[in-house]
């Protein structure tokens, strides 16, 4: 795009002139039933009523894994290293060509500024390996272990709903969801960890109802991008 113009949004609001345009990436992580999927739509309401372009990048393995119908031998290839070395690759590669589509899409948006919203990133998967062992999955795929984790603006944590609003938690609205609440709570923090060091982790815990856990959501979001600056 050529030419500076500030653009009224649909809050009344006016975004700064800027010469092109800027893509903000975004990860929604975080343990089993943490609103991850609620999330996504909360904030692509709240981004574009100030007039910003939104694309919402699904989970990958909510697509992989009903591909294998079996839970017994989606759990048995996860449990063994080889065949789990070899699956984390294929969905790494997944979520790589999603995320270039992704990019691809947000490039052909009017809006000057655009969000692409991740359900999961790239990272997560490393909690579902043995410590150091996505490093060599990310070696195949020509990453460091840095490279991953530190390419997106923001990435926010939304804690498990097994830790710390218990009643609800459920396996029922997600057919990939198996763990018990106590395997919810240390995916939660094997998550938590694989994202240590990035600059912009926030955490999102359960210490409020879920609608103020979105609000504080969309509030983490507003300030890691720096969006009330714009107005």
């Amino acid at each position: 795009m050529s030419g500076l113009r500030s653009t009224p949004d649909l809050a009344g609001c006016y975004r700064r002139p800027m010469p092109e345009q800027r893509v903000h990436e975004v990860v929604l992580t975080g343990g089993p039933s943490g609103g991850k999927s609620s999330a996504q739509p909360y904030l692509a309401d709240k981004l574009r009523a100030r007039g910003i372009g939104v694309i919402l990048v699904p989970e990958a393995a909510t697509r992989v894994f009903p591909l294998i119908e079996d839970p017994a031998e989606r759990q048995a290839i996860l449990g063994d290293p080889v065949r789990n070395r070899a699956f984390q690759l294929a969905l790494l590669e997944a979520q790589l060509a999603d995320r270039r589509m992704a990019i691809a899409l947000a490039r052909l948006l009017p809006q000057r500024e655009v969000v692409l919203i991740y359900d999961r990133g790239l990272v997560d998967n490393a909690a579902y390996m043995a410590p150091g062992a996505f490093d060599d999955v990310l070696a195949d795929a020509g990453m460091t272990y840095a490279q991953a984790r530190d390419g997106y603006a923001a990435v926010i944590h939304l804690v498990t709903a097994a830790d710390g609003a218990e009643q609800h938690y459920s396996t029922a609205n997600n057919a990939t969801r198996y763990e018990t609440p106590e395997q919810a709570r240390a995916q939660d923090a094997r998550t938590l960890a694989a994202w240590t060091g990035h600059p912009r982790r926030i955490v999102i815990d359960n210490s409020t109802g879920f609608a103020a856990k979105l609000e504080r959501t969309w509030r983490a979001l507003e300030r890691s991008l720096g969006l009330a600056a714009i107005c």
